[in-house]
């Protein structure tokens, strides 16, 4: 019994020098989702064009979903021995994404900032999935697998109503 408690502590084999890396990986994509689903947020506020009523809810959804994941990738950054980096600050600090501008509203000009937005959040979890199997953490790179189809489906969703703005 004592074999299996003291087993369960140390499920991960993370090597003391792929820890920080992995950890580190977490954090910018956990700063970087939350920075996302605050301009999901952003947008379903302050959205105005034509095809607002099917958009309001969609991006409701979409941040909803984002909050899930963020939540998972937090989540992991501390099951690793981290601590999750989620505050106001840490997003400004460590967001890969660019500043929302204040001025977005019209309905087309939203709709391809979040298409742009989304690619590069997509973009930056498939490079931390080679970045996270290089130091042998594939649990990390499952979860960014994941992540990344995720995120890809709602890109594909956002570009079919770009499309009609």
């Amino acid at each position: 019994m004592l074999t299996l408690l003291s087993a369960t502590r140390n499920s991960h084999s993370l090597s003391p020098e792929a820890k920080p890396v992995v950890i580190d990986s977490l954090n910018k994509v956990l700063a970087t989702l939350l920075d996302l689903k605050l301009q999901v947020q952003q947008a379903h506020w302050n959205l105005k064009g034509p095809h607002f009523m099917p958009l309001h809810p969609l991006f409701d959804t979409f941040a909803s979903e984002l909050e899930i994941q963020a939540d998972e990738v937090a989540e992991r950054a501390v099951a690793l021995g981290g601590i999750a980096g989620g505050t106001a600050q840490s997003i400004v600090e460590v967001s890969q994404l660019e500043v929302w501008d204040k001025a977005l509203q019209k309905q087309s000009v939203i709709m391809a900032y979040l298409v742009t937005q989304y690619a590069d959040v997509a973009a930056l979890v498939r490079n931390s999935i080679a970045t996270v199997a290089e130091v042998g953490d594939e649990g990390t790179a499952d979860l960014y697998t994941g992540l990344s189809r995720a995120l890809d489906k709602n890109l594909w969703f956002l570009e079919a109503h770009e499309a009609m703005a």
